[in-house]
């Protein structure tokens, strides 16, 4: 049996965990991923509404368009962009089809299409998702897709 394992990585301080993973482990990174990762195999920018990509914190500086436009692996967003030369354009439809129309925020996505892509391991670094003023409505979404994961099999690895 072929093995895949995918690192998605979030803003939380366990996301420096991702700086060891091997090679043959794909790093999927969003927000300060650009920064603080040595590698990354995929981007998520997954927010249609430029004003709220460039204006977001911790996005809100000078150096995200510029490096994501330089950006050489694939960036997923959910529309067209031109400012974004290696975007591709995330399978809403199909993720809704197989799993219902339950998208909350990017990790959701994110784990959404590990599992859509066949993953046999998804590790979890910096999504703690514990603040409840801004997390409350994501965690759920988060859980019901980790749920969804280890009911298919996918081994889950958290921090």
């Amino acid at each position: 049996m072929v093995t895949r394992t995918v690192c998605i990585v979030g803003n939380a301080p366990s996301r420096i965990l991702a700086r060891s993973e091997p090679d043959d482990v794909e790093i999927w990174a969003t927000s300060l991923g650009f920064r603080l990762l040595p590698r990354i195999d995929r981007y998520f920018e997954l927010h249609a509404d430029k004003k709220l990509r460039l204006n977001v914190p911790p996005t809100n500086d000078q150096g995200y368009m510029p490096w994501l436009q330089a950006f050489q692996g694939k960036v997923f967003v959910l529309e067209p962009d031109s400012e974004i030369p290696h975007g591709v354009i995330y399978p809403t439809d199909a993720i809704i089809e197989r799993f219902g129309h339950y998208l909350t925020d990017t990790i959701a996505y994110m784990l959404a299409l590990a599992i859509y892509e066949g993953v046999t391991c998804i590790k979890l670094y910096g999504v703690d998702m514990a603040l409840d003023e801004e997390y409350a409505n994501q965690r759920p979404c988060v859980l019901y897709y980790l749920g969804i994961a280890k009911g298919a099999g996918i081994e889950v690895v958290l921090p």
